[in-house]
Protein backbone atom coordinates (compact mmCIF):
# COMPACT_ATOMS: atom_id res chain seq x y z
CA UNK A 1 0.00 0.00 0.00
CA UNK A 2 3.00 2.43 0.19
CA UNK A 3 4.65 1.55 -3.32
CA UNK A 4 7.16 -0.43 -4.32
CA UNK A 5 9.91 -2.06 -2.50
CA UNK A 6 13.09 -3.48 -3.84
CA UNK A 7 13.73 -7.03 -2.93
CA UNK A 8 16.55 -8.02 -5.18
CA UNK A 9 17.61 -8.33 -8.64
CA UNK A 10 17.61 -11.92 -10.78
CA UNK A 11 20.54 -12.18 -12.70
CA UNK A 12 22.20 -15.03 -14.46
CA UNK A 13 26.15 -16.02 -15.52
CA UNK A 14 27.17 -14.96 -19.23
CA UNK A 15 30.18 -17.44 -20.58
CA UNK A 16 32.39 -20.53 -19.71
CA UNK A 17 35.22 -17.91 -19.41
CA UNK A 18 34.42 -15.84 -16.57
CA UNK A 19 32.05 -14.67 -13.89
CA UNK A 20 30.22 -11.12 -14.35
CA UNK A 21 30.98 -8.88 -12.65
CA UNK A 22 30.24 -5.12 -11.05
CA UNK A 23 31.32 -3.27 -14.78
CA UNK A 24 28.88 -5.62 -16.55
CA UNK A 25 25.78 -3.63 -17.99
CA UNK A 26 22.73 -4.23 -16.65
CA UNK A 27 20.45 -4.76 -19.58
CA UNK A 28 23.29 -7.48 -20.01
CA UNK A 29 23.61 -9.45 -16.83
CA UNK A 30 19.93 -9.18 -15.48
CA UNK A 31 17.08 -11.83 -16.47
CA UNK A 32 14.11 -9.30 -17.49
CA UNK A 33 10.12 -10.07 -16.48
CA UNK A 34 9.81 -10.22 -20.13
CA UNK A 35 12.20 -13.23 -19.94
CA UNK A 36 10.00 -14.92 -17.00
CA UNK A 37 6.69 -14.29 -19.01
CA UNK A 38 4.16 -15.74 -17.49
CA UNK A 39 5.69 -17.21 -14.44
CA UNK A 40 6.54 -13.85 -12.78
CA UNK A 41 3.82 -13.86 -10.65
CA UNK A 42 4.62 -16.36 -9.61
CA UNK A 43 7.84 -15.70 -8.45
CA UNK A 44 6.71 -12.44 -6.61
CA UNK A 45 3.97 -14.48 -4.87
CA UNK A 46 6.39 -16.54 -3.78
CA UNK A 47 8.55 -13.93 -2.15
CA UNK A 48 5.26 -13.01 -0.84
CA UNK A 49 4.59 -16.21 0.75
CA UNK A 50 7.91 -16.70 2.24
CA UNK A 51 8.31 -19.38 0.01
CA UNK A 52 11.01 -17.93 -1.25
CA UNK A 53 13.40 -15.31 1.12
CA UNK A 54 15.24 -12.09 0.40
CA UNK A 55 18.87 -13.52 2.27
CA UNK A 56 18.81 -16.20 -0.19
CA UNK A 57 19.34 -13.58 -2.76
CA UNK A 58 22.30 -11.01 -2.99
CA UNK A 59 22.21 -7.74 -1.40
CA UNK A 60 23.76 -5.37 -3.91
CA UNK A 61 24.55 -6.06 -7.40
CA UNK A 62 27.69 -4.65 -7.10
CA UNK A 63 29.29 -7.78 -5.74
CA UNK A 64 26.52 -9.99 -6.87
CA UNK A 65 28.44 -12.36 -9.17
CA UNK A 66 32.09 -11.76 -7.46
CA UNK A 67 33.57 -14.89 -5.70
CA UNK A 68 33.92 -14.34 -2.39
CA UNK A 69 34.21 -16.33 1.19
CA UNK A 70 31.26 -15.43 1.92
CA UNK A 71 29.50 -16.06 -0.74
CA UNK A 72 30.62 -19.86 -0.94
CA UNK A 73 28.90 -20.26 2.70
CA UNK A 74 25.75 -18.08 1.56
CA UNK A 75 25.53 -20.00 -1.90
CA UNK A 76 26.37 -23.79 -0.07
CA UNK A 77 23.42 -22.49 2.56
CA UNK A 78 20.99 -21.60 -0.34
CA UNK A 79 21.39 -25.21 -1.71
CA UNK A 80 21.00 -26.82 1.39
CA UNK A 81 17.84 -25.01 2.04
CA UNK A 82 16.95 -25.92 -1.60
CA UNK A 83 17.63 -29.55 -1.49
CA UNK A 84 16.03 -30.20 2.02
CA UNK A 85 12.46 -29.03 0.14
CA UNK A 86 13.11 -30.92 -2.77
CA UNK A 87 14.69 -33.94 -1.41
CA UNK A 88 13.63 -34.71 2.03
CA UNK A 89 14.41 -38.18 2.46
CA UNK A 90 17.73 -36.61 1.21
CA UNK A 91 20.25 -38.84 -1.01
CA UNK A 92 18.90 -42.40 -2.15
CA UNK A 93 21.30 -44.86 -1.85
CA UNK A 94 22.12 -47.78 -4.14
CA UNK A 95 21.91 -51.22 -2.60
CA UNK A 96 25.52 -51.85 -2.86
CA UNK A 97 25.79 -48.32 -0.53
CA UNK A 98 22.95 -49.57 1.91
CA UNK A 99 24.69 -53.03 2.43
CA UNK A 100 28.31 -51.71 3.05
CA UNK A 101 26.69 -49.36 5.63
CA UNK A 102 24.80 -51.74 7.60
CA UNK A 103 28.02 -53.99 7.60
CA UNK A 104 29.80 -50.72 9.30
CA UNK A 105 26.87 -50.42 12.01
CA UNK A 106 26.75 -53.74 12.73
CA UNK A 107 30.73 -54.13 13.29
CA UNK A 108 30.38 -50.34 15.25
CA UNK A 109 27.70 -52.24 17.49
CA UNK A 110 29.69 -54.87 18.42
CA UNK A 111 32.92 -52.48 19.10
CA UNK A 112 30.51 -50.50 21.31
CA UNK A 113 29.75 -54.00 23.52
CA UNK A 114 32.99 -53.89 24.34
CA UNK A 115 33.39 -50.21 25.59
CA UNK A 116 32.89 -47.98 28.17
CA UNK A 117 32.89 -44.57 29.30
CA UNK A 118 34.91 -41.84 26.79
CA UNK A 119 35.47 -44.56 23.62
CA UNK A 120 31.84 -45.51 23.85
CA UNK A 121 30.75 -42.40 23.56
CA UNK A 122 33.03 -41.61 20.71
CA UNK A 123 31.84 -44.85 18.78
CA UNK A 124 28.02 -43.98 19.15
CA UNK A 125 29.34 -41.01 17.20
CA UNK A 126 31.01 -42.08 14.50
CA UNK A 127 27.67 -44.60 14.39
CA UNK A 128 25.33 -41.92 13.93
CA UNK A 129 27.38 -40.44 11.42
CA UNK A 130 27.35 -43.02 9.17
CA UNK A 131 24.51 -41.86 7.27
CA UNK A 132 24.90 -38.74 7.35
CA UNK A 133 25.65 -37.93 3.40
CA UNK A 134 28.17 -35.06 2.91
CA UNK A 135 27.63 -32.04 0.78
CA UNK A 136 29.40 -33.09 -2.43
CA UNK A 137 27.31 -36.63 -1.97
CA UNK A 138 23.82 -34.25 -2.25
CA UNK A 139 25.06 -32.09 -4.64
CA UNK A 140 25.84 -34.70 -6.87
CA UNK A 141 22.83 -36.41 -5.87
CA UNK A 142 20.14 -33.04 -7.06
CA UNK A 143 22.37 -33.33 -10.38
CA UNK A 144 21.27 -36.44 -11.12
CA UNK A 145 17.60 -35.76 -10.36
CA UNK A 146 17.43 -32.92 -12.34
CA UNK A 147 15.13 -33.65 -15.37
CA UNK A 148 17.18 -34.26 -18.38
CA UNK A 149 16.39 -30.70 -20.07
CA UNK A 150 17.19 -28.73 -16.92
CA UNK A 151 20.26 -30.55 -16.26
CA UNK A 152 21.65 -29.04 -19.68
CA UNK A 153 21.03 -25.99 -18.64
CA UNK A 154 22.58 -26.02 -14.99
CA UNK A 155 25.47 -27.79 -16.85
CA UNK A 156 25.51 -25.06 -19.64
CA UNK A 157 27.99 -22.48 -19.86
CA UNK A 158 30.78 -24.08 -17.06
CA UNK A 159 33.48 -26.68 -18.13
CA UNK A 160 32.36 -29.06 -15.01
CA UNK A 161 31.22 -32.25 -16.63
CA UNK A 162 28.12 -33.49 -15.77
CA UNK A 163 29.32 -37.49 -15.65
CA UNK A 164 32.40 -36.22 -13.78
CA UNK A 165 32.12 -38.54 -10.49
CA UNK A 166 33.77 -36.09 -7.88
CA UNK A 167 31.31 -33.00 -9.12
CA UNK A 168 30.99 -30.74 -6.31
CA UNK A 169 34.18 -31.77 -4.44
CA UNK A 170 36.15 -28.78 -4.62
CA UNK A 171 33.29 -26.53 -3.80
CA UNK A 172 32.71 -28.57 -1.04
CA UNK A 173 36.55 -28.62 0.57
CA UNK A 174 36.40 -24.49 0.13
CA UNK A 175 32.89 -24.38 2.02
CA UNK A 176 34.42 -26.34 4.66
CA UNK A 177 37.68 -24.99 4.91
CA UNK A 178 36.27 -21.74 5.13
CA UNK A 179 33.47 -22.63 7.75
CA UNK A 180 36.26 -24.87 10.06
CA UNK A 181 39.26 -22.07 9.61
CA UNK A 182 41.15 -24.31 8.18
CA UNK A 183 43.97 -23.02 5.28
CA UNK A 184 42.27 -23.73 2.06
CA UNK A 185 43.40 -26.51 -0.03
CA UNK A 186 42.75 -24.48 -3.13
CA UNK A 187 42.14 -21.01 -4.34
CA UNK A 188 38.66 -19.35 -4.62
CA UNK A 189 39.83 -18.81 -8.51
CA UNK A 190 40.14 -22.77 -8.33
CA UNK A 191 36.53 -23.48 -7.84
CA UNK A 192 35.32 -21.11 -10.51
CA UNK A 193 33.50 -23.69 -12.17
CA UNK A 194 31.49 -25.30 -9.70
CA UNK A 195 30.91 -21.92 -8.10
CA UNK A 196 29.06 -21.13 -11.33
CA UNK A 197 27.62 -24.83 -11.15
CA UNK A 198 25.92 -24.32 -7.59
CA UNK A 199 24.50 -20.96 -9.34
CA UNK A 200 22.58 -22.38 -11.46
CA UNK A 201 21.79 -25.51 -9.55
CA UNK A 202 20.20 -23.45 -6.98
CA UNK A 203 18.46 -21.35 -9.04
CA UNK A 204 17.18 -24.36 -11.16
CA UNK A 205 15.83 -25.83 -7.47
CA UNK A 206 14.29 -22.90 -6.75
CA UNK A 207 12.36 -22.73 -9.69
CA UNK A 208 11.23 -26.61 -9.30
CA UNK A 209 9.86 -25.30 -5.56
CA UNK A 210 7.35 -23.61 -7.51
CA UNK A 211 6.27 -26.21 -9.89
CA UNK A 212 7.31 -24.08 -12.69
CA UNK A 213 7.37 -26.34 -15.84
CA UNK A 214 10.59 -27.94 -16.72
CA UNK A 215 10.98 -26.51 -20.16
CA UNK A 216 10.65 -22.95 -18.77
CA UNK A 217 13.11 -23.29 -16.04
CA UNK A 218 15.59 -24.81 -18.49
CA UNK A 219 15.03 -21.51 -20.45
CA UNK A 220 15.59 -19.11 -17.58
CA UNK A 221 18.61 -20.79 -16.29
CA UNK A 222 19.88 -20.78 -19.48
CA UNK A 223 19.14 -17.19 -20.04
CA UNK A 224 21.54 -14.31 -21.08
CA UNK A 225 19.37 -11.40 -20.29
Amino acid sequence: PDGWEHIGEFHVLQSSTRIADEFDELHIALIRASDIGTHFGTIVSAFANNELTMPDLPQSRADANIITSAKVIELASAFERGFRKLHPDGVEHSNKTQRINEVAKAALNKTIEELTGKPKDKVKYLLGRIDDDSLSMRIRFACKRLPEDIRHSVFNHTKVNPKYAQVGNRFTNMRNDIAHGNEPRQSLSDIREEYKLMMHLVCAMRLMQLEIPNEDIARLVNCKG
